[in-house]
């Protein structure tokens, strides 16, 4: 049987129009419209059904991204299962997306070695299909990630690594060398924080 008749996606839609409102957190969804995403989860996955795995996640994105919401348990099972779906099917660019999002959903919590991993395995991907700036993302990422655990030596070599690969012209370098200021303070130097 097809997962379009074993999953009501219109339903799902509503579901994802509601959440996304303005104002409306977790603490506002119902157990059951929980349960819905879960279920539907769950019918996907045992159907194989891979495409459907991904587009639920790409319905639910902004509860992946959002600071409330990525950590909860059916979000972090959704892009999971969406990350595994991804390569499945060979779209490497969105597996990488997905695990960059994944990444930035295990910082924010706090899991710093967790969030370098898959900052470095979005990375690798992005870097195998040539998207050299997603992977530059990715892999600045991983110094966030090494700062917060008090590896300033590990953070510093990655940013300049990073600052190797940008122009002087580019407004994204602005980033790095926020964090390189960030590392410099940390140690410090406010002197040469200030001077960046």
């Amino acid at each position: 049987m097809a997962a379009l008749n074993l999953v009501n996606w219109e339903e799902l839609k509503l579901l994802a129009d509601k959440l996304a409102q303005p104002g409306e957190g977790p603490g506002g969804v119902l157990e059951s419209e929980w349960q819905m995403i879960e279920q539907s989860l769950n019918t996907l996955i045992s159907l194989q059904d891979w495409k459907g795995v991904v587009r639920l996640r790409e319905m639910f994105s902004f509860l992946v991204v959002g600071d409330t919401t990525g950590g909860l348990p059916v979000v972090q099972r959704l892009n999971a299962a969406a990350i595994q779906a991804a390569e499945q099917m060979n779209e490497i660019t969105l597996a990488a997306r997905f695990l960059h999002d994944e990444g930035h959903n295990l910082h924010r919590q706090g899991y710093h070695k967790r969030a370098i991993e898959a900052f470095e395995r979005s990375a690798s991907l992005y870097w195998q299909v040539g998207e050299e700036f997603c992977a530059l993302e990715s892999f600045y990422m991983t110094a966030l990630c090494h700062r917060a655990l008090g590896n300033r030596k590990e953070a510093q070599q990655v940013l300049e690594q990073v600052l190797q690969q940008v122009e002087e012209n580019d407004p994204w370098r602005g980033n790095p060398l926020q964090v390189t200021a960030w590392l410099k303070q940390d140690g410090g130097d406010l002197q040469a924080a200030e001077s960046l």
